[in-house]
Order: C-alpha cells, then sequence, then structure tokens
C-alpha cells in the first residue's frame, strides 16, 4: 500500500500521527498524550478530509511574495516555507 498513517512519538514523548505515501511524510498532526487521541485524529482525517474544500492562501492572502504561478502545475503539489509556515499548493 503505497499511503498509511503511521504513529510515533516525538521528543517531547507525544503521539503523532504520520501520512506517509511511498514512505516520504506527505503531513503530521500535533502531538497527542495518549495513542487513542492519535488514532482518533486519524479517524477524523479519514472522515472530513475527503470533503474538505481547498483553499489557495498563499496566492490570495500573500502568504508568498513573490507568488510565482510557474510553481504550480496540474498534478503536482509545490511545497514552500513562508514566515507563516509550510505552505501547500
Amino acid at each position: 500500500m503505497a499511503h498509511y498513517f503511521e504513529i510515533k512519538k516525538n521528543k517531547a514523548g507525544e503521539f503523532v500521527a504520520y501520512f506517509k505515501y511511498n514512505s516520504e511524510t506527505i503531513f503530521w498532526t500535533e502531538g497527542y498524550s495518549s495513542k487513542a487521541s492519535a488514532k482518533n485524529a486519524i479517524e477524523s482525517i479519514k472522515k472530513n478530509g475527503p470533503a474538505a474544500e481547498t483553499r489557495e492562501a498563499a496566492r490570495t492572502q500573500g502568504m508568498i511574495e513573490p507568488f510565482v504561478e510557474a510553481q504550480r502545475r496540474d498534478g503536482c503539489i509545490s511545497y514552500g516555507l513562508s514566515s507563516y509556515g509550510y505552505d501547500s499548493r
């Protein structure tokens, strides 16, 4: 299976759920004090994620200036780091 969730403890001893594709981390949750809470987060993502809207904050809210349209391509997501944190387009 190419896509999967993995729960690991971080350095603070909290449980974090990682979503991976071909062993590469795509995103992760905040840290939870219990493994059960991390599992609940995974279930919430599975339940609510498919219907979630996509917002293009990088362009519409000026999060990355200058915004380079050429970094957006059909079927490809570009990741960047700004003073606001991680950005995916």
